[in-house]
């Protein structure tokens, strides 16, 4: 609900404590670049994780054609990218054994 305001002191604090147009449109360019950053963090994180996801698929294709020293190479890289999956070093394993 709105606040009524009863005087006329009221009223002038009211006014002079606004926010000016050109203290709005800052905060609006702020905003603006905010979102935009963002936007840009978001699309680098999500490609980022397509270029992984297709190197790893990369590498258990080539595990299963038999090239295997392609298979090693491609699971090493992304191993190095990210050494926290257990299959990425078992797929490496498999490559080697083979």
């Amino acid at each position: 609900m709105p606040r009524i305001i009863t005087d006329e002191q009221e009223l002038l604090d009211y006014i002079n404590n606004r926010p000016s147009k050109k203290q709005k449109r800052l905060v609006a360019i702020i905003v603006i670049v905010a979102v935009a950053a963002f936007s840009i963090f978001i699309a680098v994180q999500i490609h980022k994780a397509s270029a992984f996801n297709k190197r790893v698929e990369m590498a258990e294709m080539a595990l299963e054609a038999g090239n295997y020293e392609e298979a090693i190479k491609d699971y090493s890289a992304v191993i190095d990218e990210n050494g926290n999956n257990a299959s990425y070093f078992e797929g490496r394993g498999d490559a080697y054994y083979k």
